[in-house]
C-alpha cells in the first residue's frame, strides 16, 4: 500500500492539506511503517497492511491480523482423566487439559497445565469447569488460581459436591502482573482427609489483558 508523504513546502496549518499532513513522514525504503494516516483520517499502528491497530476517525479501535492485547486459553472437552484430591496435601494441580486455544503475546501450554503470561499488566482471568467426584460423602470442592506457585485470592470459588453428580463451577477475577514471565495454573482441594478422584470433564481457562 502506497503511503502519501507531505510535499516540501506544504505547511501543516494549510486547510487544503490539513488531513494529509497528519501523516508522519516515513522512509520509503523502510520494511515496516509504524504509523500511517489514511485519506479518511483513520490511523494505523503496525505494518499498516497485515498486522495493525486501526483507529477510525469516529474513535473506533479495530485489531487486524496478529495485532491486539495479550490473551491465551487452554481447554479440555469430554475427558475421563482424574486427579486425587484431599485436605491433607497442598492444592492439587488440575492436569486434565487437552488443547491449546487461541493466544497472542502469551503462551498457551496445555502440555504443562498452564498459561504463561509474558507481558506486564492487568489481566482478566476466566475459568469454567464441569467436575465430578467418585462416590463418597458430600464435600466442599475448591478451585483456585495460582501464579508462579502462589495462590491468588482474587481467583477462587467453591461448591458442594455430593455423590457422582456432574457439577459446574467457575472462577473470574482481575490480577496485576508486575513480573514476567508468570505461570498461571489451576489447583483443587476438598475439605476431607479421605482422598477422592476428581474428574474435570470439560473446562476452559482464559486470560485477557485489559490494561497496564
Amino acid at each position: 500500500m502506497a503511503v502519501e508523504q507531505p510535499a516540501a513546502g506544504n505547511a501543516l496549518n494549510t486547510p487544503d492539506h490539513s488531513i494529509m499532513h497528519r501523516v508522519v513522514a516515513t522512509d520509503a525504503s523502510a520494511a515496516v511503517k509504524s504509523l500511517t494516516v489514511e485519506s479518511d483520517s483513520s490511523k494505523r499502528l503496525g505494518d499498516g497492511v497485515t498486522n495493525y491497530l486501526e483507529l477510525s476517525s469516529t474513535g473506533d479501535a479495530v485489531f487486524v491480523g496478529s495485532a491486539g492485547m495479550a490473551y491465551a486459553s487452554i481447554y479440555v472437552k469430554a475427558t475421563a482423566a482424574t486427579v486425587s484430591v484431599d485436605s491433607d496435601n497442598p492444592d492439587t494441580l488440575v492436569t486434565q487439559w487437552g488443547n491449546n486455544g487461541e493466544s497472542n503475546n502469551a503462551t498457551a501450554d496445555q502440555a504443562n497445565d498452564k498459561i504463561t503470561i509474558t507481558k506486564k499488566g492487568r489481566y482478566l482471568i476466566m475459568g469454567s469447569f464441569s467436575v465430578s467426584l467418585n462416590g463418597g460423602a458430600t464435600v466442599t470442592l475448591r478451585i483456585e488460581g495460582y501464579l508462579n506457585g502462589n495462590i491468588q485470592a482474587a481467583i477462587h470459588s467453591h461448591i458442594t459436591v455430593s455423590s457422582t453428580d456432574i457439577n459446574s463451577i467457575s472462577i473470574s477475577g482481575i490480577i496485576n502482573v508486575g513480573t514476567v514471565p508468570w505461570d498461571l495454573d489451576i489447583r483443587a482441594n476438598i475439605n476431607s482427609a479421605t482422598a477422592r478422584d476428581l474428574t474435570v470433564e470439560d473446562a476452559n481457562l482464559s486470560i485477557v489483558q485489559i490494561g497496564g
